[in-house]
């Protein structure tokens, strides 16, 4: 049977899943670290070593589409492909039907991770929504009425604030990553801990309310990423999809077809 591969390439992680023709959702998905310095065969051998583990050969892989934030890693993973799965990628970008209307300023316009989140939800909500990806970034992004994009902001995800603070803090012993059960700390640890989560949830949380004060219409927020459903105990997420992007490069792939 021909599969699709998709492929997100992150700032932290490489999210892959395997789609059949009729899929909306991956039959199988499985991440990898992201490294710049990863050579050709490096990419393929993983490829070809993961897709085996969860059952598939990799001669199946018919087409391959990717999303990538890390320019870096692009032409090692992209040659890969090519070496050892024999596909020539499509890379999400210029030139390629993705079905939202953006105007976004800048060189490279939107990224295409957020890019394919917005594509994934525009058909299921066609009067719009509000698509949050929580990961080393926090994406905050909304779609109208047609595909129309209207715009989005950016902040540091938690991990990023937890690395930022511990850097800030003299001699600060390491401090793992976490939420405490109580509002106010009684160590470093605690205090460093609530002020991380409730600093991302609460900067989430008023500008969600914020869109929807000046929304015409109530748009139902759908969320995605590593750190989605840490943050929805104290954000009203309505949806927590993980493979939000990865759904949207197979809408997007099929509509390129």
């Amino acid at each position: 049977m021909p599969y699709l591969m998709a492929v997100d390439i992150g700032n932290s992680d490489i999210s892959v899943g395997v789609f059949a023709e009729g899929d909306t959702r991956p039959k199988a998905t499985w991440r990898m670290e992201t490294r710049s310095r990863r050579t050709k065969d490096e990419y393929g051998l993983l490829l070809e070593k993961t897709a085996s583990h969860y059952g598939f050969d990799i001669k199946d892989i018919c087409h391959i589409i990717v999303s990538c934030v890390v320019p870096l890693a692009l032409k090692p993973f992209f040659d890969g492909c090519v070496e050892y799965i024999n596909v020539t990628p499509v890379v999400l970008g210029h030139g390629v039907k993705t079905g939202i209307k953006i105007q976004y300023n800048g060189k490279d316009g939107l990224p295409t991770d957020r890019v394919a989140n917005l594509a994934a939800v525009v058909q299921q909500f066609p009067l719009g929504a509000v698509v949050v990806d929580c990961g080393t970034l926090i994406n905050l992004d909304v779609v109208g009425k047609g595909g129309v994009y209207m715009g989005g902001n950016i902040l540091p995800g938690p991990l990023l604030m937890h690395q930022a603070l511990i850097a800030a803090i003299p001699k600060m012993a390491e401090v793992p990553r976490g939420r405490p059960d109580r509002i106010l700390g009684l160590d470093m640890t605690e205090s460093v801990q609530n002020g991380v989560y409730y600093s991302a949830a609460g900067a989430l949380k008023m500008m969600l309310a914020e869109i929807q004060q000046q929304s015409p219409t109530v748009l139902p927020v759908i969320a995605t990423g590593g750190f989605a459903t840490e943050l929805a105990t104290h954000v009203a997420f309505d949806h927590i999809e993980p493979d939000l992007t990865l759904m949207g490069l197979k809408q997007i792939h099929d509509r390129n077809k």
